[in-house]
């Protein structure tokens, strides 16, 4: 959902907020935003797409722009290996929090990249679930007439679907439990420090080598 995937993003900046006052003060104005664009480029030379893998071509993002542009033969292009700023584990996540919340001076950035280095598998693949199905239906009511406005308008859908995906597997998520515990907790860390000890090692090993071919000379 765009406001799990939101405050995961947020919290990787360095918000330190809890998920439901991120819900509370974060507003969504899609269709405002694409009646200004609307007006200044004409409707006739937009293509709105809604942001749901059930409704990209083979279910992939890329497929999808390609085939917006109306290329075919995507044979030579590469898809990244990698997902681009994908949305970490809620675990990992939790320490990003942790770590905003405190007072002492860290690299978010770097913090992130270690965490994402040194954990096998640090990506939520299916995105990460925050809220509770009440919470969920909620923020649907709370959108359901702009949705509807943007399928029926910029979609050209008459039964004002904006998504598809039955509303049972939305709701349905069990919200994962706020506290990172002490069996979460120990094992990213040794992952941590084990993999960085063996990387000072093979420093350690390529400065002693270097040495060792440092020629000696009589001053």
């Amino acid at each position: 959902m765009f406001f799990e995937s939101s405050y995961n993003q947020h919290v990787k900046a360095g918000t330190a907020t809890t998920v439901e006052k991120f819900i509370k003060t974060r507003k969504v104005r899609w269709l405002e935003i694409l009646d200004t664009y609307s007006e200044v480029f004409g409707l006739e030379a937009m293509i709105v797409r809604p942001f749901e893998k059930s409704q990209f071509k083979n279910q992939d993002l890329i497929d999808d722009f390609l085939s917006i542009l109306e290329i075919n033969d995507t044979s030579g292009f590469k898809k990244p290996l990698i997902r681009k700023n994908a949305s970490i584990k809620n675990n990992l996540l939790k320490i990003i929090k942790y770590a905003n919340e405190s007072e002492l001076e860290i690299d978010l950035n770097q913090l992130k990249q270690i965490i994402i280095n040194h954990v096998s598998d640090p990506y939520a693949a299916n995105g990460n679930t925050y809220l509770s199905g009440g919470q969920r239906l909620e923020i649907l009511g709370r959108y359901k007439q702009m949705n509807e406005q943007i399928a029926q308008k910029y979609l050209h859908r008459d039964d004002g679907k904006l998504f598809v995906e039955p509303i049972g597997q939305i709701i349905d998520k069990e919200p994962e439990h706020d506290n990172l515990t002490i069996e979460e907790t120990i094992p990213l860390l040794l992952k941590i420090i084990l993999s960085q000890d063996s990387e000072i090692s093979e420093i350690k090993e390529q400065l002693n080598k270097i040495k060792c071919n440092i020629p000696i000379t009589n001053q």
